[in-house]
C-alpha cells in the first residue's frame, strides 16, 4: 500500500472517529440516515482546519529552513505534500456532507458561490473563498512549480490570508466553538499562525 493511500486512510479514520464522538455525545435517537451529514460536516471541518494549520506550519518551516533542523529536506517536503493531500480529502468530505444535509439543504450553487446562500452569508462565503484559494495553491503546485517557479512562489503566500478566512469561517459558523476545548484550540492555533505569519514576513524582508 502506497504512503499516499495510508495518509488518506488515516485522515478518513480521524474524521470517522470525530463523527462517532459527536454522534455518541449528542445521545440522539435519530437514525443515521437522517443525521450523518451533520456530524460528518462538523468532523471533516475540524479535521480540515487542523490539517490547514499543520500545512501552514510545515510550509513556513520549509521556507525559513527551520524544519531542516529536525527533519531531512526530503522528509519535510514529503510531509508537506501528504498534509496537502489529506487536507484535500477532508475538504471533499466536507463539501459532500454539506450537500447531503437534509436540514440546511444547501444547493451546489450555495456551496460553491460566495454570498449565494442566506445562511450566515459572510462566514459561509469566507469558507468558500478559502476553498478557491486552496485550489489555486494546489493547482499551482501541480502545474507551475517547474514551469513558472516565480508565480508558484508568489501564490504560496496565499495560504496566510486563506488561513485567516478559514479561521473566521470555522470559529463563527461552527457550532462546536461553543465548547471551551474547541474554542481554545481555535484561539491557540490562530495565535501560533499569526506569529508564524509575522516571522515569515520578517524572513522575506531579511532575504531582500
Amino acid at each position: 500500500m502506497s504512503k499516499a493511500i495510508k495518509v488518506l486512510i488515516t485522515c478518513g479514520l480521524f474524521i470517522l472517529a470525530l463523527f462517532i464522538f459527536f454522534w455518541a455525545e449528542s445521545g440522539s435517537s435519530s437514525t443515521l440516515a437522517n443525521i450523518w451529514p451533520w456530524y460528518f460536516t462538523r468532523a471533516s471541518g475540524l479535521v480540515a482546519y487542523l490539517l490547514l494549520f499543520l500545512l501552514l506550519v510545515s510550509g513556513a518551516g520549509i521556507k525559513t529552513s527551520q524544519s531542516f533542523k529536525f527533519l531531512s529536506p526530503t522528509f519535510a517536503w514529503l510531509q508537506h505534500r501528504y498534509l496537502g493531500m489529506a487536507l484535500s480529502f477532508a475538504v471533499i468530505i466536507h463539501l459532500i456532507s454539506l450537500l447531503a444535509d437534509t436540514y440546511l439543504k444547501f444547493t451546489i450553487v450555495e456551496v460553491l458561490i460566495p454570498f449565494a446562500s442566506t445562511y450566515k452569508p459572510l462566514f459561509l462565503s469566507l469558507g468558500i473563498i478559502g476553498f478557491y484559494i486552496f485550489l489555486a495553491v494546489i493547482l499551482s503546485s501541480i502545474f507551475t512549480i517547474t514551469k513558472f517557479p516565480k508565480a508558484w512562489r508568489l501564490l504560496h503566500y496565499l495560504p496566510y490570508p486563506m488561513f485567516v478566512a478559514i479561521f473566521v469561517h470555522g470559529y463563527f459558523i461552527g457550532t462546536d466553538t461553543a465548547a471551551p476545548q474547541i474554542r481554545g484550540m481555535y484561539l491557540i492555533t490562530g495565535l501560533i499562525a499569526g506569529a508564524l505569519s509575522l516571522y515569515r514576513l520578517y524572513f522575506f524582508y531579511k532575504q531582500k
